[in-house]
Protein backbone atom coordinates (compact mmCIF):
# COMPACT_ATOMS: atom_id res chain seq x y z
CA UNK A 1 0.00 0.00 0.00
CA UNK A 2 2.98 2.09 0.54
CA UNK A 3 4.42 1.46 -2.67
CA UNK A 4 1.05 2.24 -4.13
CA UNK A 5 0.69 5.56 -1.88
CA UNK A 6 3.99 6.51 -3.35
CA UNK A 7 3.48 5.73 -6.89
CA UNK A 8 0.44 8.07 -7.31
CA UNK A 9 2.36 10.85 -5.39
CA UNK A 10 5.00 10.71 -7.83
CA UNK A 11 3.28 11.04 -10.90
CA UNK A 12 1.05 13.88 -9.27
CA UNK A 13 4.40 15.75 -8.84
CA UNK A 14 5.88 15.15 -12.38
CA UNK A 15 2.11 16.49 -13.88
CA UNK A 16 2.79 19.51 -12.07
CA UNK A 17 6.18 19.89 -12.93
CA UNK A 18 5.81 19.34 -16.59
CA UNK A 19 2.83 21.58 -16.57
CA UNK A 20 4.34 24.40 -15.21
CA UNK A 21 6.97 24.04 -17.64
CA UNK A 22 4.48 24.32 -20.33
CA UNK A 23 4.20 28.15 -20.98
CA UNK A 24 4.14 29.91 -24.03
CA UNK A 25 3.73 33.87 -24.24
CA UNK A 26 3.35 35.86 -27.19
CA UNK A 27 2.30 32.59 -28.98
CA UNK A 28 -1.07 33.44 -31.28
CA UNK A 29 -4.20 31.12 -30.97
CA UNK A 30 -4.04 30.16 -34.21
CA UNK A 31 -0.76 28.27 -33.99
CA UNK A 32 -0.17 24.65 -33.67
CA UNK A 33 3.16 23.17 -32.85
CA UNK A 34 4.40 21.16 -35.67
CA UNK A 35 7.94 19.95 -34.19
CA UNK A 36 9.45 20.04 -30.42
CA UNK A 37 13.19 18.89 -29.79
CA UNK A 38 15.26 19.39 -26.86
CA UNK A 39 18.90 19.67 -27.24
CA UNK A 40 22.25 21.83 -25.07
CA UNK A 41 22.38 24.22 -27.43
CA UNK A 42 24.73 27.05 -25.28
CA UNK A 43 26.82 24.47 -23.51
CA UNK A 44 25.22 25.30 -20.22
CA UNK A 45 24.35 21.83 -19.64
CA UNK A 46 20.40 23.10 -19.21
CA UNK A 47 18.68 21.85 -22.12
CA UNK A 48 16.95 24.58 -24.30
CA UNK A 49 13.54 23.58 -26.06
CA UNK A 50 13.37 24.23 -29.78
CA UNK A 51 9.54 24.28 -31.40
CA UNK A 52 8.42 24.85 -34.95
CA UNK A 53 4.87 26.22 -35.17
CA UNK A 54 2.66 25.96 -37.84
CA UNK A 55 1.31 29.32 -38.53
CA UNK A 56 -1.93 30.04 -40.55
CA UNK A 57 -2.25 32.39 -43.65
CA UNK A 58 -3.09 35.72 -41.85
CA UNK A 59 -0.44 35.77 -39.28
CA UNK A 60 2.19 34.98 -41.54
CA UNK A 61 2.72 37.81 -43.55
CA UNK A 62 5.41 40.36 -42.56
CA UNK A 63 5.75 43.45 -43.25
CA UNK A 64 7.80 44.22 -45.95
CA UNK A 65 9.19 40.71 -46.24
CA UNK A 66 10.27 39.55 -49.94
CA UNK A 67 9.45 35.51 -48.92
CA UNK A 68 5.97 33.79 -46.87
CA UNK A 69 6.53 31.14 -45.26
CA UNK A 70 3.68 29.04 -42.62
CA UNK A 71 6.75 28.15 -40.03
CA UNK A 72 7.77 29.89 -37.24
CA UNK A 73 10.73 28.45 -34.88
CA UNK A 74 11.34 29.62 -31.33
CA UNK A 75 14.03 28.59 -29.11
CA UNK A 76 13.14 28.68 -25.23
CA UNK A 77 15.09 28.89 -22.18
CA UNK A 78 14.55 27.28 -19.22
CA UNK A 79 14.22 29.16 -15.68
CA UNK A 80 13.10 28.16 -12.33
CA UNK A 81 9.25 28.18 -13.22
CA UNK A 82 9.03 28.46 -17.03
CA UNK A 83 10.29 28.63 -20.00
CA UNK A 84 10.75 31.98 -21.47
CA UNK A 85 11.59 33.11 -25.44
CA UNK A 86 15.11 33.43 -26.20
CA UNK A 87 15.39 33.14 -29.87
CA UNK A 88 12.86 33.43 -32.63
CA UNK A 89 12.98 33.04 -36.22
CA UNK A 90 9.77 32.89 -39.06
CA UNK A 91 13.15 32.37 -41.40
CA UNK A 92 14.57 29.54 -40.49
CA UNK A 93 12.09 26.66 -41.34
CA UNK A 94 11.07 26.45 -45.19
CA UNK A 95 8.44 24.46 -46.30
Amino acid sequence: MKWFILYILINILHVVKCSAYQQYDDIPKSYTIAKVVYGDLDKDSVDEKVVVYDMNNETNNVEGAEYRTDKDLIIYKKTKTSWRNWKRSIQAVWN
